[in-house]
């Protein structure tokens, strides 16, 4: 049977004996996945990106769902702190430019946790499906992801 890692997986954890199911490593075809949203509304479309783009920065800066807050209260009270301050709002007004709240990241950290805890609860060691992060780790551990500047 051939399919993307994802739904591999997601067919695996479905039967009696998953253990008893080995998904190879080779890869056939890249099968990308990614936040999509319908066309025309440029608003929600760069939302979900930077939202995502948020979520990427947040894991990379290890501002996890447990430190938000104190990363917050760190950030409004050490102005040197440019980077962090412009990631959970408190500086830079990315948010008002997209239309959304300025610590739209704190928001959605707060909420759901960053990328690293987001993917680990639904897709992998803490999931059903556990599929190994492997190019969905950040830039700094092999895989592909990073986030621009938040300037």
């Amino acid at each position: 049977m051939t399919s993307d890692r994802s739904q591999l997986a997601s067919i695996r954890s479905s039967y009696p004996l998953p253990e008893n199911h080995l998904i190879l490593e080779d890869v056939l075809s890249k099968e990308p996945l990614a936040p999509a949203t319908i066309g025309g509304d440029q608003t929600l479309a760069d939302a979900v990106r930077w939202i995502l783009y948020g979520l990427i920065a947040a894991e990379e800066a290890g501002i996890t769902q447990k430190n938000i807050d104190a990363q917050l209260k760190k950030a409004q009270s050490e102005p040197k702190l440019t980077a962090l301050r412009r990631l959970l709002g408190v500086d830079g007004g990315l948010g008002s430019k997209l239309g959304i709240p300025d610590d739209f990241v704190v928001q959605a950290v707060s909420a759901v946790g960053n990328y690293g805890e987001i993917y680990d609860r639904h897709l992998g060691p803490e999931s059903t499906v556990s599929i190994p992060r492997g190019r969905n780790h950040l830039y700094t551990q092999g895989g592909l992801h990073y986030a621009p500047p938040f300037n």
